[in-house]
């Protein structure tokens, strides 16, 4: 196993096993996930630790899979810059970054109920923050079908009008979205003024 750099024995070993601890807790489904603010953390310091266990990181992508929509959007972006900054790669699964946004994408394609608007227009300012156009593009197009499924009769007060159009304004510049469901949510928004 790699040796983590700590001139310690005792602290390694004992960081090891918060380490194994972790990966247990994020593999089980069952368990319940951790604060979205330890979770947006996490990529920070496995890049800190130089730590690069894909059992690991497997299962912290499972687990924001899970909790995205309970993170804020600076927690997002915080956990998406990050991870695109972790130096984990997958010799199929492509770098960190990529498994975090299929896993992200496996959540709003398999998701039984709409994600709320704030969280689609968070998530989506996030992602809207990676550098790269190339690993965020997957996750915009995913949102995009996602806004282009809300029922806007359903966006009758400003609390769900106003992030729906912003999230859809927002995919119109980036992930091409029709103008066809921007105008829909133009009228819900003023309709709930």
């Amino acid at each position: 196993p790699p040796r983590l750099p700590m001139r310690d024995a005792g602290a390694e070993r004992a960081v090891k096993r918060l380490v194994l601890a972790l990966s247990r807790h994020l593999e089980r489904a069952d368990y319940p996930d951790l604060a979205p603010s330890d979770l947006a953390q996490l990529p920070l310091l496995l890049q800190r630790l130089q730590l690069q266990d894909h059992a690991l990181f497997d299962g912290f992508c499972a687990a924001c899979g899970r909790s995205w929509s309970k993170f804020t959007k600076e927690q997002l972006s915080l956990l998406l810059r990050s991870t695109e900054d972790y130096g984990l790669l997958h010799p199929t699964g492509g770098p960190a970054l990529v498994r975090l946004v299929a896993a992200l994408c496996g959540d709003l394609a398999g998701s039984g109920e709409a994600p709320r608007p704030s969280d689609l227009d968070a998530l989506t300012r996030a992602a809207l923050d990676v550098r790269s156009s190339g690993l965020r593009a997957p996750l915009l197009e995913s949102l995009r079908a996602k806004v282009e499924a809300l029922d806007v009769a359903s966006l009758t007060d400003l609390s769900g009008a106003v992030p729906a159009l912003h999230a859809a304004a927002e995919l119109g510049a980036s992930a091409g979205l029709s103008p066809a469901t921007l105008e829909p949510l133009v009228e819900a928004a003023r309709a709930a003024l």
